[in-house]
């Protein structure tokens, strides 16, 4: 006799699936698309892996599972990645791989919207880790989708206006790196482009890092949709999933920068 030792278990998931639904109903408390989304999304990881949890997988066996599943199910990619990432204690360090397999799986047809819904779940999970999974997503996806996937960025980080230091020198197509009419991008309104080593706000941070991966960009361009997403916020389809939020419109009163920059932020590696 031939035993299906993987897809043997999968009656058995779908029915408890299927009972901590009705478990949830009959005790008055009905589960929410977010809640049928997150517990839908786990289980077709676990099939992608063979029955293994996310938790006991190798990173390079999550990578295939999230492409893989992203490829079948496009639109529930941003569900792969967000699961993935709050399943694990090494997020930070696995979200831009994480989502370079989503953004990769979805494929170059895919959205812009769709990838950056990705981006927005990938750094409400790990807001340390931004700057990585947006040169991560720009890396892996048409160099029209940036400004995109900088919204996104800037629109799922709890304080947009932290100072972290830049990685790179980043040039905007006329030389300047101005964030609008009264905001130089780096050295408090000197004046001068952005360099490597500079302390900057992280939401001109994020633009710079969509730029420093792909230079042809126009950073005018990023920091325009950066500035966007300050105002007037992401696409509803972004944050349905969670409480609606306050935004600063007005960045606080900037802080002096010491004389030499600090031990590299988290979230600037």
């Amino acid at each position: 006799m031939i035993m299906k030792t993987n897809s043997s278990f999968a009656p058995a998931r779908h029915l408890l699936l299927l009972g901590s639904v009705c478990l949830a109903v009959s005790s008055g408390f009905a589960p929410s698309a977010f809640g049928l989304a997150t517990a839908a999304a786990e289980q077709k990881l676990v099939e992608q892996l063979s029955g293994q949890s996310i938790l006991a997988s190798t990173v390079p066996l999550l990578e295939g599972a999230v492409g893989a599943a992203s490829q079948k199910q496009p639109g529930s990619a941003p569900d792969y990645v967000r699961v993935t990432l709050k399943s694990r204690p090494d997020a930070d360090a696995i979200a831009p791989a994480i989502v370079a397999a989503a953004v990769k799986g979805v494929g170059p047809d895919a959205a812009p919207t769709l990838i950056g819904r990705i981006v927005y779940e990938a750094v409400r999970v790990t807001p340390d880790a931004v700057l990585d999974i947006v040169r991560a997503a720009v890396r892996n996806s048409p160099a029209s989708y940036a400004p995109e996937i900088v919204s996104a960025a800037v629109g799922a980080v709890p304080d947009p206006y932290k100072l972290v230091v830049c990685e790179c020198d980043a040039y905007a197509s006329d030389g300047k790196t101005m964030l609008d009419k009264k905001t130089i991008l780096a050295d408090g309104g000197s004046g001068r482009p952005a360099r490597a080593g500079d302390l900057m706000p992280l939401v001109e941070a994020i633009s710079a890092a969509a730029m420093c991966e792909r230079p042809e960009l126009d950073l005018l361009t990023l920091v325009s949709s950066a500035q966007t997403a300050l105002l007037y916020g992401v696409p509803p389809i972004y944050v349905s999933n969670y409480p609606k939020e306050p935004r600063r419109l007005i960045p606080p009163t900037k802080e002096t920068p010491p004389d030499e920059p600090p031990d590299r932020d988290p979230v600037s590696k």
